[in-house]
């Protein structure tokens, strides 16, 4: 059976919850938990725990800015929130990062994920090309939007593995 866009879209948002588990296991391998290891200055970058849980958050902003366009079903009451519409309120949304556990990015990360993965897993490619308002972006179609999601999870979960490698750990 071929695989559609929509598809491998959301084989990648799943993978993408699976690549922040594997980064916060990884700070927790012997024993000592370093999720909150950096590379910098604390007051100016993301913990390891901090950019998995920006993905979270950063994910979830963009699932309401789908959600506003009418793109998906009915969010369930756990990601209801209002949708930012300024850039200072988008900033204070994605306020939790620099707070939150490694339990707590990693559930948001699967319940924000998991909700847009079977959203986007049957539609067509025309539904794919249904145009959005994204946060920091503009006009997006949802295709668009959801690489920026994919794209912008990887730089942060790459730059997660990049604080753990400086913090000594190897695989």
């Amino acid at each position: 059976m071929a695989v559609t866009m929509g598809g491998a879209l959301a084989a990648q948002l799943r993978a993408q919850i699976q690549q922040g588990e594997d980064a916060l296991a990884a700070a927790r391998i012997g024993g000592a938990d370093r999720s909150d290891a950096v590379i910098g200055s604390p007051c100016d970058v993301l913990s390891v725990r901090g950019n998995v849980s920006d993905v979270a958050h950063t994910n979830h902003l963009w699932l309401l800015d789908v959600a506003a366009a009418g793109l998906c079903g009915e969010l369930p009451t756990e990601l209801r929130q209002a949708r930012p519409t300024t850039i200072e309120g988008a900033v204070a949304f994605l306020a939790p990062r620099d707070t939150d556990s490694a339990t707590q990015g990693l559930a948001q990360l699967r319940r924000v994920n998991e909700f847009l993965a079977s959203q986007v897993e049957g539609l067509s490619d025309a539904d794919l090309e249904r145009r959005l308002e994204m946060t920091f972006y503009g006009d997006k179609s949802l295709r668009d939007a959801l690489f920026s999601i994919l794209h912008h999870g990887s730089l942060h979960i790459g730059q997660a593995w990049g604080i753990l490698k400086g913090a000594g750990y190897s695989r």
